[in-house]
């Protein structure tokens, strides 16, 4: 098996090591963060180059958007990692599909859409019957290698991002796991490649942005697939449509107007969203009340937005709770933060 150690040691060409890389570059680093971080600059600035030219070529004529983008500049390969930045796709890529297919619940239409942006082939996605955007993703988690996400759509108009599963395996466990529970200038453990964690995660166990999506793969990547390791807040999936629904309502609100453009069948569930906010209270301490009562001492993973874990960690402090987890525990705090304004003593609120 190629590795960052035979590229270094001459035992690999570049070429060969790109291609590892490419397959699984977890695997490429033994699983190790130190080698991640170890490597010279001129050997893995080669690396990713002749990664990135590989990875270009594959891809040129399989997703129709950067067809259209490499044709129109005239682009045919590759020779330094900058020379992909006119290929490189912008954000609001992920929301150019025309507004009244989702209005209109045309999800053979908007999986068409979706086909130009992967080198997956969507074609055989069957969308009949399907009436909800939260369905439309499953169908296609379920008969594609996909995996994708969408937005929170705070400006009223939701991302659809097409990850894959591998992707979603380098996210979690490299960009976490890897990162947050090793060592640097210790070879990895046991324990840091195969403990488990109890996943603490404060909201919905499941869903299809990012936040939702990603807890099942910190349980698969850090509990170890355990169902005694995992505490979402809600068993529940967060209901891609409603999160649409909410986003609409409030961009229809930013403007002054009382139309909301969502398909009436949608617009119906908006008590949903109220009795949610409703419960919300009870919810939290009861996810609190786990925490506390039953680990104790435990080694735990939380990740959330700061806002999202200073209001969790401001109400428990307020009723006198306390979790007193493991040394050894990752308690991250991030994203999602858009427009908040944290108070000062934040993170020790968050720290106690």
């Amino acid at each position: 098996m190629i590795s960052v150690d035979k590229l270094q040691d001459g035992n690999a060409t570049v070429e060969e090591s790109a291609t590892a890389f490419i397959e699984d570059p977890l695997a490429f680093f033994d699983m190790s963060y130190t080698k991640m971080h170890s490597v010279p600059r001129d050997i893995l600035q080669a690396l990713q180059t002749e990664a990135l030219k590989q990875r270009f070529h594959y891809c040129r004529d399989r997703i129709p958007m950067l067809t259209k983008l490499a044709d129109r500049q005239d682009i045919t390969e590759l020779h330094a990692i900058d020379d992909v930045l006119p290929l490189l796709f912008e954000h609001t890529i992920y929301k150019s599909y025309p507004g009244f297919l989702l209005e209109k619940s045309e999800y053979d239409k908007l999986t068409r859409w979706l086909d130009r942006l992967t080198p997956y082939d969507l074609s055989g996605v069957d969308c009949s019957g399907c009436t909800t955007i939260h369905d439309w993703m499953d169908r296609i988690a379920a008969q594609t290698e996909l995996d994708p996400i969408t937005s929170s759509g705070t400006t009223g108009t939701m991302s659809f991002t097409p990850k894959d599963r591998k992707d979603w395996r380098t996210f979690i466990l490299g960009g976490f796991r890897i990162q947050l529970l090793q060592t640097f200038g210790q070879p990895p453990s046991e324990e840091d490649l195969n403990g488990k964690l109890h996943v603490c995660w404060p909201t919905h166990s499941n869903g299809h942005t990012a936040f939702y999506r990603s807890p099942m793969y910190y349980k698969e990547y850090f509990a170890m697939g355990s169902d005694a390791h995992f505490h979402p807040m809600m068993e529940s999936p967060g209901d891609t449509d409603l999160m649409y629904l909410a986003a609409r309502l409030r961009a229809a609100q930013a403007r002054g107007d009382s139309r909301v453009n969502v398909p009436d069948s949608l617009l119906a569930r908006r008590s949903e969203l109220e009795a949610e906010e409703r419960e919300r209270p009870a919810r939290v301490k009861a996810w609190i009340d786990d925490l506390v009562d039953n680990l104790q001492g435990e080694r735990v993973f939380i990740m959330a937005p700061a806002p999202l874990i200073y209001d969790v960690a401001k109400e428990a402090l307020a009723e006198g709770r306390k979790c007193n987890f493991a040394p050894n525990s990752s308690v991250t705090a991030g994203t999602g933060g858009k427009n908040a304004k944290m108070p000062d003593d934040w993170e020790q609120v968050v720290d106690d």
